[in-house]
């Protein structure tokens, strides 16, 4: 399906231009535009609520989760740069991807996946499995209750469709 070559070279144009997340992050416009929203997405806040049974909200600090969705996610990552990678994965590749880390079976924290090494495939079971390509060129596949998986706009409720294959044609011209 030419998902292969696309990760490395992108897709071809008519222009001629092989056009790739890079190259159409080198277009001032589609940078400017991907950074304002994924800037102003991760810094809304991301409060975790706790509903009272008359309805009420209040904000839930005291779980687990807040600090992890609303504080840091990871050693590496204060919350507002983990939410910018994961939008702009989103709006760039149509997916976002976190690995769910786990102490004695409680989520303890979220690590980026990124896209472009993500693969994901539907089982005949009807789960979603997802192979991860790490860094030392080995492979870890996960299961779906291990990822956090943000799609963008999607055609079938369970992969995001990615704007800059869509758009290859507009980008290849504008180069």
């Amino acid at each position: 399906d030419g998902s292969f070559w696309a990760a490395f070279g992108g897709m071809q144009s008519s222009s001629g231009e092989a056009v790739t997340v890079d190259s159409a992050l080198q277009l001032s416009a589609a940078w400017a535009c991907v950074r304002l929203i994924a800037e102003t997405i991760a810094t809304l806040p991301l409060n975790l609520y706790a509903k009272a049974t008359d309805g009420t909200r209040t904000v839930a600090t005291s779980h687990p989760l807040y600090s992890v969705l609303h504080n840091q996610p990871n050693a590496d990552n204060t919350a507002v740069e983990f939410w910018e990678v994961i939008v702009a994965s989103m709006l760039l590749r149509g997916n976002g991807y976190a690995r769910k880390l786990r102490a004695a079976g409680r989520i303890i924290g979220l690590e980026l996946m990124l896209p472009h090494r993500t693969d994901v495939k539907r089982l005949t079971t009807g789960q979603l499995q997802y192979t991860y390509a790490e860094i030392d060129g080995t492979s870890t596949v996960l299961a779906e209750d291990d990822v956090l998986h943000f799609r963008g706009f999607s055609l079938n409720g369970w992969m995001g469709l990615s704007v800059i294959a869509y758009a290859s044609e507009i980008f290849g011209n504008a180069t």
